[in-house]
């Protein structure tokens, strides 16, 4: 792996082969499918706000209705992260794929509802989040898969997966916080807004590159925190996670040092940790391994997992509109 992206296929695949049968072997059960995170600087991952004014507003909304509408969107989003990859990449040619689309929020005549179908009105807001990557990235995730002899579920954008988890069932439109999720080589941020995931973005440098040069890496943070926040006020709660977590010194360069001054918050931002026993909805049953803070990665692709399965009336929808969205 480098800055998040597949560069040896053999080499992971006999990685995952070793992970997935130490896991096997704990849990008495043989894996089939799977959900995979994906991260690294060409993800391109946003939530858009759209507004619709329906020409038969005493019809009920249908399942067709939604998906042309938010397909409008997904067109839009795509257009634009394959431009940015284009000019990151230095590749004109460059192809994008959707990886992640998720429904965060529908207004109908300003009132909140889960479900839309059925439903009589003049407007639809929605918040609607997508995620698009390199298809040489999905293609290398692919060829893993193949030859772990294991269907895959779904690619998800591992800042999504997190906050996701983090969110858990609370829908609590006040929840407004940013993410960061530090790997070795790596940092993911994703940003919450009124209860849903508004952005996520990565940058290649993580706790490795914090030892050498902190400014370095500080630098970097300070650059997409001022992307995300595309003028407006970023929230003032910071919450990291991941392994680079654990590390006092940018714990405390986050909490202590005024790198904060030059963007825009109202406030210092309070700094904690995500700890594995603070995400909602899990349930632990092995004793023979310790969980801790380098499993919430994993944590968010199982709560995304959980999503895509789940038999609950508002997942289920938000799944199928994504699905209609990626034929």
């Amino acid at each position: 792996m480098k800055s998040g992206a597949i560069i040896d296929i053999p080499a992971v695949t006999s990685a995952c082969e070793q992970a997935i049968g130490a896991a096997e072997k704990t849990s008495h059960t043989r894996a089939k499918t799977t959900v995979v995170g994906i991260s690294g600087e060409f993800i391109k991952g946003k939530t858009s706000t759209i507004r619709y004014r329906r020409s038969a507003d005493d019809k009920p909304i249908s399942e067709a209705e939604m998906a042309l509408l938010l397909q409008k969107v997904q067109d839009k989003n795509r257009e634009l992260a394959k431009k940015e990859i284009a000019i990151e990449t230095m590749n004109p040619n460059a192809e994008v794929r959707l990886i992640n689309s998720s429904v965060v929020s529908i207004e109908i005549d300003g009132c909140s509802v889960n479900n839309p179908i059925g439903f009589r009105g003049s407007e639809i807001k929605i918040r609607f989040y997508t995620a698009f990557a390199p298809l040489v990235q999905i293609s290398a995730i692919e060829k893993v898969c193949v030859e772990l002899g294991l269907d895959l579920l779904a690619v998800v954008v591992e800042p999504f997966a997190i906050a996701r988890a983090y969110l858990g069932d609370n829908n609590d439109e006040s929840t407004n916080c940013l993410i960061i999720d530090i790997g070795g080589g790596t940092t993911d941020i994703a940003l919450i807004k009124q209860g849903g995931i508004e952005s996520t973005k990565t940058f290649s440098l993580g706790a490795e590159d914090f030892k050498k040069d902190s400014s370095i890496w500080l630098s970097g943070v300070e650059i997409v925190l001022d992307e995300l926040s595309s003028g407006g006020i970023l929230p003032s709660e910071i919450i990291l996670s991941g392994g680079g977590a654990k590390n006092l010194d940018i714990c405390e360069t986050l909490a202590v040092s005024d790198w904060y001054k030059q963007l825009n918050f109202q406030r210092r931002p309070n700094v904690s940790l995500l700890e594995h026993d603070s995400l909602s909805g899990f349930q632990y049953n092995s004793d023979e391994f310790e969980i801790n803070e380098f499993y919430v990665t994993a944590l968010g692709l199982l709560r995304v997992a959980c999503d895509i399965l789940s038999d609950e009336p508002h997942h289920k929808l938000h799944h199928k509109l994504a699905k209609l969205l990626q034929k």
